[in-house]
């Protein structure tokens, strides 16, 4: 039963999951670490998916947490405890957040990485950036999800002193070319508007993965830097990439900021080339492409 509840959450069938979980508290069962860990991560993923469901889902996990927990001695699970947090974080619930995370006898830097992005997740910028501070006083070093979520808070809060000095660590620490950290400096760095630095770290970069050249375009798209996106499209093209579906939209948004009818036609050509005429997000980035460089008919028969 307790692989049913697993299962369940795991395909997304998390109502059916929590139902199964229940089932079994019923039956006399006994809950392990993993079981618990699924029901929260189920909790997390209905509170965030649902408002409304959010007091329900609070209501369980509070007594998962201060009943089940306890009584089956398995609160210092780091699983659990960073289930818990990210179920807390994704409904609001900050205080007992915190109360998890302070309460738990054991810190690794699995449940530090979950609270930073739940301080991001709620605003707790501040708290999250502390937190990253005080890491190597608890004997911890940060690892790639660490750097990825404090370079999204320095994006947040505008802080352009520590992303600088962010660069430096991510650096030093070897996670420059790691997919995740690489795209989030490259947001905030193109976010900033330092546009050369981005450039400069971008060209170091040793091994780019599809990732980090999707994000790299995309914020440049979002910044107003439509023809240096069109740019580096090309650029991956030359260095033997594929684009996806996500970079071709971000293109064909570029194209259409800039009203660029040859780089219109030129890419739509290369997504009906590699098959992504058929996705909804590509589909709808070249309607409005065609549309705002003021082909009509070409929009009318896209959409058709």
């Amino acid at each position: 039963m307790k692989m049913y509840a697993k299962c369940a959450v795991q395909t997304g069938e998390f109502e059916m999951g929590l139902g199964v979980y229940l089932e079994m508290r019923r039956t006399g069962l006994v809950p392990n670490e993993f079981a618990l860990g699924c029901v929260t991560k189920g909790c997390a993923a209905l509170g965030n998916k649902e408002l409304v469901f959010c007091g329900e889902a609070l209501d369980l996990v509070s007594r998962l947490q201060f009943y089940c927990l306890v009584q089956f001695g398995i609160s210092d699970e780091i699983s659990v405890t960073t289930s818990l947090i990210n179920m807390f974080s994704k409904c609001g619930a900050m205080r007992k957040e915190c109360l998890v995370f302070k309460s738990a006898p054991f810190k690794s830097i699995r449940t530090c990485n979950e609270m930073i992005s739940g301080y991001n997740l709620n605003c707790g910028h501040t708290e999250g950036l502390n937190l990253f501070c005080n890491l190597r006083g608890m004997g911890l070093e940060a690892d790639e999800c660490t750097f990825s979520s404090i370079m999204e808070t320095c994006s947040k809060t505008e802080n352009q002193k520590l992303g600088r000095r962010m660069y430096g660590s991510i650096v030093k620490s070897g996670f420059a070319s790691h997919g995740y950290v690489c795209s989030s400096l490259l947001k905030c760095y193109v976010g900033f508007g330092m546009l050369d630095d981005s450039f400069v770290f971008f060209n170091r970069v040793e091994r780019l993965d599809l990732v980090s050249w999707g994000a790299m375009i995309s914020a440049l798209v979002h910044k107003g830097y439509s023809s240096e996106a069109i740019g580096l499209l090309n650029c991956l093209k030359e260095a033997g990439g594929q684009p996806d579906e996500f970079i071709f939209g971000s293109i064909f948004n570029s194209c259409a900021g800039i009203a660029a009818y040859r780089q219109t036609k030129s890419v739509h050509s290369l997504v009906v080339k590699m098959g992504y005429e058929a996705y909804v997000f590509v589909v709808s980035a070249v309607i409005d492409a065609y549309a705002k460089c003021g082909d009509i008919e070409n929009a009318r028969r896209f959409f058709d």
